[in-house]
């Protein structure tokens, strides 16, 4: 295996073949390469790049910086060692900034010292390429991951289209069975098509969550303000979970004043409330949950607080993120998206959530929102 290709450049014939048997002694299967004249350092630099340039400082032509800043714009990274009978520090600082890798003084003995010293600037370059090399293995990894991401939001979000669609002719097709006389007569024939409903509301659940995901992946999430009142909203989306409300005995107790108006994207910020209400019906189940509204100069704060198993101080932040949930999914149905829309949701509203929780008694989850949404322009709120 051959060794390293070094460029020796050093007007005086002495120097060069003492550094160049210096050089071979503690490096000997290195090629080195002697250049004396003007002519020979053009030609060198007009071929293919040595491994390493070592450069006298004085040159009858020339000097050292003028050779380190030649190599450095015509082979980029190759290192340099500056070899000259020159200690002055100036000339060392000189040619640092020029782009040299190390400056080494000539002495009765130079070999060791200029030896150790390409060795060193050899190592650093091949450690600068191989850092190079991850950091373009790096981006190609990163490319290739969102390109993957990409193409999954893509896929999630068509699919979930297509899913989404008959069966919201499921659903109407059961509310139609749940209007017929005949079979509104039938018990058990009323309490099946109840638990079908269940199951198909379920499903549509994960596939709205599934197209949130998408688009909140995808940046596509588009906010629409509009002047409303948090007081209505929070009641409509207490509404909307009533079934659920009573199927699991949670009786819900709304602590607020009579209007709290501001301006925020109406479907957004009920299913931020209807999210944070179903977490707290699926972990307390039985038990009452609060919800309080208040105002800020500026903002309004939305708590909700149950009595339910919990939550770890290890998974309090954890709970927010994508697919993640605090307890097995054997006792917990879903993906583990609803936190994580809830708090991209609130982000993209320009707001804040938070959780306060203690194992076995329960937990607070507080949603703190600018009056105005965060896409209205300076001056917009109400």
């Amino acid at each position: 295996m051959s060794g390293p290709t070094l460029l020796l450049i050093d007007d005086a014939p002495a120097d060069r073949a003492l550094a160049t048997r210096e050089l071979l002694r503690h490096l000997p299967t290195a090629i080195v390469q002697e250049v004396g004249d003007p002519q020979a350092l053009e030609a060198a630099l007009g071929g293919p790049a040595p491994d390493a340039v070592v450069t006298d400082y004085r040159l009858r032509w020339s000097d050292g910086l003028a050779v380190v800043r030649a190599v450095k714009a015509g082979w980029g990274d190759c290192p340099v060692v500056m070899f000259t009978d020159s200690g002055s520090e100036e000339v060392a600082v000189a040619a640092l900034k020029a782009g040299a890798d190390d400056y080494v003084v000539k002495s009765a003995r130079p070999g060791l010292g200029l030896a150790r010293a390409v060795e060193g600037a050899l190592a650093r370059a091949r450690a600068r390429r191989r850092e190079a090399a991850d950091e373009r293995e790096r981006e190609r990894l990163v490319a290739a991951l969102r390109q993957a991401l990409d193409a999954r939001d893509a896929f999630l979000q068509a699919a979930s289209h297509e899913l989404r669609n008959p069966l919201n002719s499921l659903v109407l097709q059961l509310e139609a069975l749940a209007r017929i006389p005949e079979l509104r007569r039938s018990e058990a024939v009323r309490l099946r098509v109840a638990r079908a409903r269940t199951f198909v509301d379920g499903l549509v659940a994960i596939i709205e969550d599934l197209i949130d995901m998408a688009q909140l992946g995808a940046g596509a999430l588009e906010l629409e303000p509009e002047p409303l009142d948090l007081v209505a909203v929070t009641r409509e989306a207490v509404g909307a979970l009533g079934e659920e409300l009573r199927r699991q005995g949670c009786e819900v107790r709304l602590e607020a004043p009579a209007a709290l108006e501001g301006r925020w994207d109406r479907r957004r910020l009920g299913q931020v409330i209807r999210s944070l209400l179903s977490n707290a019906v699926k972990f307390a189940p039985g038990r009452p949950i609060d919800v309080r509204l208040s105002a800020g100069p500026g903002a309004v704060t939305i708590g909700v607080e149950d009595r339910g198993i919990g939550v770890a101080p290890a998974d309090q932040e954890r709970i927010f993120g994508r697919f993640e949930r605090a307890v097995s999914e054997r006792h917990h149905a879903g993906f583990g998206l609803g936190l994580w829309i809830a708090r991209e949701l609130v982000t993209a509203m320009g707001g804040g959530i938070e959780l306060a929780s203690v194992p076995g008694q329960g937990s607070t989850f507080t949603v703190t929102l600018p009056r105005a949404a965060a896409a209205d322009p300076p001056g917009g709120g109400a």
